[in-house]
């Protein structure tokens, strides 16, 4: 019988998961607790877990100690200097989140080529990988939440109701000069970073994105050769741990 993966892609505020036999049989988003954990455990009787999160140290405690109580080995990804064909630019690679050394490592084995991987969650990070599978470096910049918050929490005179459809055309209401402008800022910085690396390398590198809000900036973006992958930083766990499960 095959084995039963959970697989948890775990961030600040909540949790992408999907369960694995080895095909994929279920997956979701849900707020991670002790309580949400041992529900699907029990409902998908899990007979491993696979963890990549940039939570902190006390949901990692939480996790591990719930596949204890079950008899569940878990097992932790962690950035890595290489792995996979791919190498990372950091001197320290611990330093970096995990949840983009994970979509890298999965964006590097769907391109084998130039990429730019892109992940539009909480933050926008925007991550360069050369056609030899090296890491150039990346940005972090705040993502669409966090751009409104920043506004609406320190302009007293920008407040409007309702949210108008994504889009990036000028807008002819405070609600879409707000939205919109959200959208072009985010859109503006993925473009700019592809142009840079036309500049410097005189060819078009690959993008792939994957995050919350990666499906509205591809229907925005129109561009054809762009893929979107939900999974991403989830298709990158089993990669990583490919040379070794270390239990947690």
């Amino acid at each position: 019988m095959s084995a039963v993966v959970l697989e948890l892609d775990i961030g600040n505020s909540s949790a992408k998961w999907r369960v694995l036999a080895p095909e994929r049989l279920a997956g979701g988003r849900i707020v991670l607790t002790d309580s949400a954990l041992r529900m699907l455990l029990d409902e998908h009787q899990i007979s491993a877990i696979r963890v990549g999160s940039v939570a902190g140290q006390a949901i990692e405690d939480m996790v591990s100690a719930v596949a204890r109580s079950f008899a569940i080995p878990c097992y932790f990804a962690r950035s890595q200097p290489i792995s996979g064909g791919l190498r990372n630019s950091y001197q320290d690679p611990s330093k970096m989140g995990v949840d983009r050394w994970l979509a890298m490592l999965a964006a590097w084995r769907l391109v084998q080529s130039e990429v730019i991987v892109v992940d539009a969650g909480t933050a926008l990070t925007i991550d360069l990988i050369d056609r030899n599978g090296c890491h150039s470096g990346g940005y972090i910049l705040p993502g669409r939440k966090l751009i409104l918050e920043s506004l609406t929490g320190s302009t007293e005179r920008v407040r409007y109701e309702g949210v108008p459809d994504p889009s990036i055309a000028p807008g002819v209401t405070t609600a879409e000069c707000v939205e919109h402008g959200s959208w072009l800022s985010l859109l503006s910085a993925i473009r700019g970073v592809i142009a840079d690396c036309y500049q410097l390398s005189g060819g078009v590198p690959r993008v792939v994105l994957t995050g919350g809000d990666a499906p509205s900036l591809m229907r925005l973006a129109g561009e054809g050769d762009w893929q979107l992958k939900e999974e991403l930083v989830l298709d990158g766990l089993a990669l990583a741990l490919a040379d070794g499960e270390v239990e947690g």
